[in-house]
């Protein structure tokens, strides 16, 4: 089901729409899930395994040869290798916030995928620490939502 998400958007898509580019019946879906937003639930979990692990990366470098952009530019590559169709997924990730902003469990699911997402790049933060990119002495918590704040915005 994940590969039907980035064109089509989850919340405004019929279900048969989805269903359909993934080759199965609406009965499979149902079978497997209750609504779309549960099915977003899913994705969300399985973009989330599919990063695991992308500042492992960076233990492959030095900063003796390697600069921090350079070092920010080859975990981010290969951040992006491992999340196909990243550049679509925003706007799906939008539009599913819109749609459903009033529901509690999904506002609830949505703030612990973005702690989620800031404790990644925290972890990134404390990546380049041990490489010595970055100080250990800063707060890498700290610096992680300055992150994601600076990217959102």
């Amino acid at each position: 089901m994940a590969k039907a998400s980035p064109p089509l958007g989850i919340p405004p898509s019929p279900t048969n729409a989805i269903v359909t580019r993934t080759g199965h019946t609406e009965g499979a879906f149902y079978g497997h899930f209750e609504n779309k937003q549960q099915v977003f639930q899913h994705v969300l979990a399985y973009r989330q395994e599919l990063t695991h692990g992308w500042t492992q990366t960076l233990r492959d470098y030095d900063p003796s040869d390697t600069t921090l952009g350079e070092a920010l530019a080859i975990v981010v590559t290969r951040l992006g290798d491992m999340l196909p169709g990243a550049n679509e997924w925003i706007l799906v990730l939008v539009d599913f916030y819109q749609q459903t902003k009033h529901d509690p469990d999904t506002h609830r699911l949505l703030t612990t995928k973005y702690e989620q997402w800031i404790d990644g790049i925290e972890e990134l933060v404390q990546a380049l620490q041990e490489q010595g990119w970055v100080a250990r002495d800063r707060d890498a918590r700290q610096i992680a939502r300055q992150i994601i704040a600076f990217n959102e915005g």
